[in-house]
């Protein structure tokens, strides 16, 4: 799967705002709360994030795949020593934690690389939406080149 490089979605969608998590933010995750809605509370305070509601954050929050999987990791652990649970029912658990909550970690079907936290307002919209059409032509023609390709071996390996 193709991956945006962060500094190109920045440069294509206008009033981005990209925050860093502290590096001691995983280890004072409450228990009681998930890590995603953690997360959002943290955004919202002090200002860290202008310009989006607290009810539409999670909506306008996009992760690297590396943070993605720490978040999704840190859910499990906290899952886990919250409501005991193990195994296929702790994997439900945190899916239905994430589906509920979780940020997003691809624009279009781009993944997004490294370990990068943006926030993407309602008024980038029309950005947003060129972005994943331009990512998901590019990935489309590259499909189409692929099969092509594999048509004309075929062709000529059979004759």
């Amino acid at each position: 799967m193709k991956k945006c490089n962060p500094q190109e979605i920045i440069r294509k969608i206008p009033n981005i705002q990209s925050l860093m998590l502290p590096m001691d933010w995983f280890s004072k995750i409450p228990e009681n709360i998930s890590v995603f809605n953690s997360l959002y509370n943290w955004m919202l305070t002090d200002g860290k994030v202008v310009s989006v509601s607290d009810n539409e954050i999670h909506d306008r929050t996009y992760v690297g795949e590396k943070l993605y999987k720490k978040l999704i990791s840190e859910e499990r652990k906290r899952i886990k020593k919250y409501r005991h649970l193990k195994g296929d029912d702790l994997e439900v658990a945190v899916l239905w934690s994430d589906l509920g909550s979780g940020p997003k970690y691809k624009i279009g079907e781009c993944i997004i690389a490294d370990d990068v936290l943006l926030v993407i307002p309602e008024k980038s919209d029309s950005k947003l939406n060129d972005f994943c059409d331009d990512v998901n032509s590019f990935i489309n023609d590259e499909k189409i080149r692929g099969i092509k390709n594999m048509l004309l071996e075929d062709h000529f390996m059979n004759g």
